[in-house]
């Protein structure tokens, strides 16, 4: 697990997301990522990333 020297903050996150085709935050994202976001799915302890692959990629699976 990254710690806080090595994590992205929200402000990078919202600079990468205007680039972004679909933006997605964790769901313990910082607010400003969370509301630039498309989408917020959980955090990564829950399968946040799963959850969104189910959603958008494997639509029905």
């Amino acid at each position: 697990m990254l710690d806080s020297a090595h994590s992205i903050t929200g402000l990078e996150n919202v600079s990468m997301f205007r680039y972004a085709g679909m933006a997605v935050a964790m769901r313990n994202a910082d607010q400003a990522a969370a509301r630039a976001a498309h989408a917020v799915c959980g955090d990564p302890e829950s399968s946040g990333a799963a959850e969104i692959l189910r959603r958008y990629v494997l639509i029905g699976a």
